[in-house]
């Protein structure tokens, strides 16, 4: 029974000595493994993002330099200022290329849309047709968008057997507006017109219509009587 006993108390110890560390010192522990797993899965996850990121690095540098090339060739087309003195320097310039001689210019007013503005500038031209024509041609083939329009052709004549033309036309280039610069050029709203008095009048109109009427009545009856 002795040894028994001892069996049961050496048993009964090793218990106690298995809960004590299971609750003093396994489950805290478990808990810490826990947490540390989920933030180990975090980390990985940041790291995935990360190197994601790092690899699409070099396609978005590359979106971003053509979006940087395509806006170069919009501003080469369609230009934030008027540059009144550039324009006019390419035409002398095509003119003289093209045999052909601008006698004069006259720069109008800007033309205002809701994103671009039109700059119109009349020109004179004098030489051969051909040579005009040529003129013309080169003018479409500039970076800038310039249209002509308005052509008129006078005063023909004949020199060394060349048709030598008097031409007048209209040349229109164009050039972004920045939105503040619309929003001040937009034509102010339309007052509300205030419909109240308006309204009031007929009112008034038909209360004094009815009055009228009442005393026509009485009349009528005072007659009778």
């Amino acid at each position: 029974m002795a040894n028994s006993k001892k069996i049961l108390i050496i048993v009964a110890l090793v218990l106690a000595v298995c809960i004590i560390y299971m609750f003093f010192f396994f489950q805290p522990k478990k808990v810490e493994i826990s947490d540390l797993e989920n933030a180990l899965d975090k980390k990985k996850g940041e790291m995935q993002e990360r190197q994601r990121i790092a690899k699409d690095k070099e396609k978005f540098s590359l979106e971003v330099r053509s979006l940087d090339e395509q806006l170069k060739e919009s501003l080469a087309q369609l230009p934030n200022e008027k540059e009144i003195p550039q324009i006019l320097r390419l035409f002398s310039k095509l003119a003289s290329i093209s045999g052909i001689e601008m006698t004069t210019f006259t720069v109008l007013p800007e033309i205002k849309k809701a994103l671009y503005a039109e700059v119109p500038i009349d020109l004179q031209l004098s030489g051969g047709f051909h040579n005009i024509a040529i003129f013309f041609d080169k003018i479409s083939k500039q970076d800038r968008i310039i249209n002509i329009s308005n052509v008129k052709i006078a005063n023909p004549t004949i020199v060394n057997g060349e048709t030598q033309v008097v031409t007048t036309c209209t040349a229109t280039a164009f050039r972004f507006i920045s939105p503040s610069e619309a929003a001040a050029a937009a034509p102010p709203p339309p007052k509300k017109v205030e419909k109240k008095k308006e309204e009031e009048a007929p009112a008034k109109a038909g209360k004094g219509e009815k009055t009228g009427k009442a005393a026509e009545m009485e009349e009528l009856m005072g007659k009778k009587k």
